[in-house]
């Protein structure tokens, strides 16, 4: 009797595609951030945006060490789904609002969170304990950063006060 033993290969090829993703959407927001860091008017929110840009040097070595561990490149295709929010945020400066590039971050954060997390998935599908490790780290500063902008929101931004009349 033969098993079935599917191949793993789908999962290696997919995992790259992730990895590559990954890392061309961090380098996006390498140059990113710090025009958002000078468009935030908050000095809560720029220094939010000032710390990510740290961890975000942080997540690009991380993955340049998976693709040297792999012995891979990290080609630049581009991320279009970064590509795409990145442009939205860009609008979001230009109007000015706290509140706005405070979203548009937080959607670039849960997208990255996302991307983190399946790509975990894959590196320990693939028996990539070590990978796995550093996604998770890079996934739980994504998520803490996805916080800080959540409470930035909720406790730092005011709406204007309506009246009945």
């Amino acid at each position: 009797m033969h098993l079935f033993v599917p191949s793993l290969k789908p999962f290696q090829e997919l995992y790259i595609s992730k990895l590559r993703d990954l890392y061309n959407g961090e380098l996006q927001l390498l140059e990113a951030l710090p025009k958002m860091t000078d468009a935030a008017t908050s000095a809560a929110l720029q220094t939010i945006f000032g710390l990510h840009l740290e961890e975000t040097r942080g997540h690009v070595r991380r993955l340049e060490q998976i693709f040297h561990a792999m012995q891979e490149e990290p080609a630049r295709e581009i991320c279009p789904a970064m590509q795409v929010m990145i442009s939205e945020s860009e609008d979001r400066m230009k109007a000015g609002s706290d509140a706005a590039l405070a979203a548009s971050a937080q959607q670039i954060e849960q997208y990255e969170i996302a991307e983190y997390g399946i790509t975990r998935a894959l590196a320990l599908r693939l028996g990539e304990k070590v990978p796995a490790l550093l996604l998770h780290y890079s996934m739980n500063e994504e998520d803490a950063t996805d916080k800080k902008l959540f409470r930035f929101a909720e406790t730092a931004v005011e709406l204007p006060i309506q009246t009945t009349g």
